[in-house]
């Protein structure tokens, strides 16, 4: 019994280590930041490809909104990196779209 039990959970944290995952772009220059549609969000649009693990629709980008974790700081950071030309690496979720777009989980600047 205690092999069963030790079997499922191994099977178990596996499982939620995938879906609790993130994937992210390495270093790349933010080339595009796109705003509105009558509403407070940011697409923000990169050099390199978008990881697209969840197999959303429109992997060109990611949407932050007033909503999204951290959402003044990481548009901070996004815009310093614009003005300073510097490269970010772009963290998106292994799970769930945003508007369509993988959905992202945060920035790092170089």
């Amino acid at each position: 019994m205690k092999i069963k039990t030790t079997l499922c959970l191994m099977l178990l944290c596996g499982f939620a280590t995938q879906t609790m995952a993130q994937s992210s772009t390495g270093r790349v220059k933010i080339t595009g930041v796109r705003t509105g549609w009558n509403s407070d969000q940011v697409a923000v649009i990169t050099s390199g490809t978008l990881p697209n693990p969840a197999g959303c629709p429109s992997p060109d980008g990611v949407i932050l909104t007033p909503s999204t974790p951290g959402y003044k700081t990481h548009y901070a950071t996004m815009l310093t990196a614009i003005a300073a030309d510097k490269e970010v690496e772009i963290t998106v979720a292994n799970a769930g779209c945003t508007s369509g777009r993988p959905t992202f989980w945060g920035v790092n600047m170089y």
